[in-house]
């Protein structure tokens, strides 16, 4: 079936391990209404693309790069997602994690976006926007955070420690970055329209000036360029992503929970993990999959 890309959707998935769990989201996505862009982080040693399968739709491996949570890479990463799959215009792009599932079919899917045509579903979180706790995040210069990310070697804890005393420098010098646009924290994982998407790509030298060497600026930078764009009245703060945090993590699904998940009325949901409890994702694979 050929379809206009203009009314297709695309999948932009950030993944690094359970590659076996991952050939499962690509099964669920696998529609002839979507094309699905794939970035494997650089530094997973166990994967193999001829492992993962399409049948209906189109599926693109984009060059790879070396990933650090809460380091800029994870910006440059959602950056090479949109400039790899925005060429062909596409109805929606859908930001995931490798260890997301939808929890509605594609036909449902396909509806509702059709339903909201031109909405934009971006979380942003209220309650910072108020306090503005997290702008430390942006507003100085976190050296050593694209090395670090949680590692826990000798080497990346001690730069931690030296990246803190920095921070710490800039704010008692009063040495703050400028704030080119006005800042919103969210989740990075975002359902958008074409003319979003090439808003913040023509952004690009404000995201790389603002919230390159920031800490976890991925939670940041597409919040705040949207919110000052031409479509910002077309923002909604719902993602419809189901996300049930414990403490500072989100917390990893199990069966029990998948029944509720699936009752709800968001779309996707994260996390889940093959390695705690295979029968959640199995059971919401099922369920997407009864009529077929």
């Amino acid at each position: 079936m050929n379809i206009d890309t203009k009314q297709k959707h695309a999948y932009l998935i950030i993944a690094h391990n359970n590659f076996e769990q991952l050939q499962l989201l690509i099964s669920l996505l696998d529609d002839a209404r979507n094309d699905i862009y794939l970035h494997i982080d650089k530094k997973a040693t166990d994967f193999s693309p001829e492992t993962i399968k399409a049948q209906y739709a189109r599926l693109f491996f984009v060059d790879p790069i070396s990933v650090t949570w809460g380091g800029h890479s994870q910006i440059k990463c959602e950056m090479l997602l949109f400039k790899s799959a925005a060429p062909k215009h596409y109805m929606y792009y859908h930001l995931i994690s490798g260890i997301d599932l939808p929890l509605k079919t594609q036909d449902e899917i396909h509806a509702f976006f059709r339903k909201h045509s031109g909405m934009n579903f971006i979380g942003y979180d209220k309650v910072a926007q108020e306090t503005r706790s997290f702008a430390f995040r942006t507003q100085y210069y976190h050296i050593f955070s694209n090395i670090t990310g949680k590692s826990q070697s000798l080497t990346k804890r001690i730069l931690r420690k030296i990246n803190t005393i920095l921070v710490r420098i800039q704010a008692l010098l009063h040495i703050k970055r400028k704030e080119i646009v006005p800042l919103y924290k969210g989740a990075n994982w975002v359902s958008i329209t074409d003319e979003m998407v090439q808003y913040i790509l023509s952004c690009e030298k404000t995201i790389k000036k603002q919230f390159f060497y920031s800490h976890c600026g991925d939670e940041v930078f597409l919040q705040s360029i949207a919110m000052q764009s031409p479509y910002r009245d077309k923002i909604t703060d719902h993602s419809y992503r189901a996300v049930t945090w414990e403490g500072v993590t989100p917390r990893i699904y199990r069966k029990e929970d998948v029944p509720q998940l699936l009752a709800s009325s968001d779309l996707f949901a994260r996390k889940f993990d093959s390695k705690v409890d295979a029968e959640a994702i199995r059971l919401v694979v099922e369920h997407l999959t009864a009529d077929n």
